[in-house]
């Protein structure tokens, strides 16, 4: 039970009262006995009532204060909840921003290696010739080593990438098949 709820219970129970003293004031006063006393006791209870009805409005105004800083409370928290959110979604985007930028360099470095490898396999050796292979596989996986090393340093998510760099895990890594194709006439 709240203090309000007390005193309003305690407000009914004065105003029953008062009705009693008020009806046995009218008895006594209509006989012409002595009505000093119950005089004395209407305006008890009436002081008492008055009292009790202040006590009672300045709870209720204790309980809307505390009812607003509840509010005010629950409010800043959700506040702060959405602006850390909001910070984390942030923070994200720029991972994945920087993410995307280091894939589209490694891409485009491993594009131009292939590119080079290509230049080099058609100008430099007769056609079905496997003379310039070693030569054109030690440039891509120069080439490879590279950027691998430089996505080491970084380390993309936060983690380096396994193993040695090869040319096996060049292919693997660009989907390509070595059966076929440009890299079996280049000896791959």
């Amino acid at each position: 039970m709240t203090t309000t709820t007390q005193f309003q219970t305690r407000l009914e129970e004065l105003r029953d009262a008062r009705f009693v003293a008020a009806r046995d004031f009218e008895d006594v006063t209509a006989a012409g006995d002595d009505s000093g006393a119950a005089w004395q006791k209407l305006q008890t209870i009436d002081a008492e009532i008055v009292r009790t009805e202040a006590s009672l409005a300045a709870a209720q105004r204790h309980e809307e204060a505390a009812t607003d800083r509840k509010a005010r409370d629950a409010q800043e928290k959700a506040a702060a909840k959405a602006k850390a959110a909001h910070e984390h979604a942030m923070q994200a985007a720029l991972k994945f921003e920087e993410a995307m930028e280091r894939a589209a360099v490694l891409h485009g470095e491993t594009l131009a290696a292939f590119e080079e490898a290509h230049r080099l396999q058609i100008g430099n050796t007769p056609a079905g010739s496997t003379l310039g292979a070693p030569a054109v596989i030690a440039r891509i996986e120069g080439r490879f080593r590279q950027t691998v090393a430089r996505q080491q340093r970084r380390g993309p998510n936060g983690k380096p990438m396994p193993g040695e760099p090869s040319i096996e895990s060049l292919a693997s890594f660009l989907g390509v098949k070595r059966s076929g194709g440009f890299l079996s006439r280049i000896g791959l």
